[in-house]
């Protein structure tokens, strides 16, 4: 019989990052998570970026989250003795007849801090259509796998981690707290990714949709730079190749599938605007889930205290974790912490 304070169930960024803030306030807990199932973590680019590029505007709450991130990550590389977060500069492509738009919206927006400068033509030997490019400060990538899989044997070593694919029929809500097979808690805490679609206690209050979405690695002989590329797709430098991704594309099921439609429409983007030969290595994708109104959703049980949800970081995951982690640990250690509304499950209740 293991007795702890809290069970976290799963494993990818938000648990991972939850667990380390209670390693760093020495709580007892364990984590529970299936080495087999698919996680959108393992697969994910791990991107984070200062802007909304779409509306030319800072991401929500990017001022509090970015140096918050810087320091976690930083503390996880040292605990770890692995290097996780690459900062590295986006450069956006922009069309001739945007740049007037761009530069009012720098002025109005005040973005001065993240964009550096815009230069005409860069990438010009590879692209023909007249353009600028806007290098963007702040952003860079998080090897999410590698930092799960350290961060994984770091729990075994202290053995709190099990591999165990939760059954929800397992888990006993009793009047003091949770009974999960041979593990007694105070309160369980569901991390469970786009699982959370078929979790029986949050499923119907929360309405969570499935995002997927699809990465190419490609070799790209005699292709140098040292930007992430941003056009209608990513293109991100990854040791001697590259990652090719899109951001999400709604789902109505949990489908892990590869689809060679998606894959070439992935392709089709990237050769409208780079003039490049290339060699598909690997064809991966993941599943996400993504709230509405693009906010992660974090609180209790509104009928069973002792369940708990820290969820829906969605595309912005690497950048929100962090933060919301330490947020989800202040209100499980004092339940009258006020959360953010925007992101309190009491929105949607």
């Amino acid at each position: 019989m293991i007795n702890t304070k809290y069970i976290i169930v799963g494993q990818g960024l938000a648990g991972t990052l939850l667990s380390y803030h209670m390693y760093q306030r020495n709580i007892d807990h364990v984590v529970i998570s299936s080495t087999t199932l698919p996680s959108s973590s393992v697969v994910s680019a791990g991107m984070y970026n200062p802007l909304v590029f779409k509306r030319v505007t800072k991401s929500w709450m990017i001022d509090e989250v970015l140096p918050y991130l810087n320091t976690i990550y930083t503390e996880m590389e040292q605990l770890l003795k692995s290097q996780f977060l690459h900062p590295k500069s986006v450069a956006k492509f922009i069309k001739n007849d945007d740049l007037s738009y761009w530069h009012d919206r720098i002025e109005s927006q005040n973005l001065h801090a993240y964009i550096k400068e815009i230069k005409p033509d860069f990438f010009r030997d590879y692209i023909a259509t007249p353009h600028h490019v806007a290098l963007v400060n702040g952003s860079g990538f998080l090897k999410t796998s590698l930092l799960l899989q350290a961060y994984q044997s770091f729990l075994r070593q202290k053995q709190i981690f099990i591999d165990d694919p939760v059954q929800y029929q397992d888990i006993q809500i009793e009047p003091n707290g949770i009974q999960y097979k041979d593990v007694s808690a105070e309160s369980l805490i569901f991390c469970d990714g786009a699982l959370a679609t078929q979790n029986p206690y949050f499923r119907d209050i929360i309405p969570f949709y499935l995002t997927r979405g699809d990465l190419i690695l490609l070799e790209i002989p005699g292709f140098q730079h040292e930007y992430i590329f941003n056009k209608d797709f990513f293109l991100l430098p990854r040791n001697e190749y590259f990652l090719l991704g899109s951001t999400y594309k709604r789902i109505n099921q949990l489908d892990y599938s590869l689809h060679s439609a998606e894959k070439q429409l992935l392709l089709s983007k990237f050769e409208n605007v780079l003039d490049l030969s290339y060699k598909i290595i690997q064809h991966t994708m993941g599943v996400r889930p993504t709230m509405k109104d693009r906010r992660p959703v974090l609180g209790a049980h509104p009928e069973y205290p002792n369940l708990h949800v820290f969820n829906g970081l969605g595309t912005k995951g690497v950048m929100l974790a962090p933060y919301f982690a330490r947020e989800m640990l202040h209100k499980l250690e004092n339940p009258k912490y006020n959360l953010n509304k925007e992101v309190d499950l009491i929105r949607f209740l």
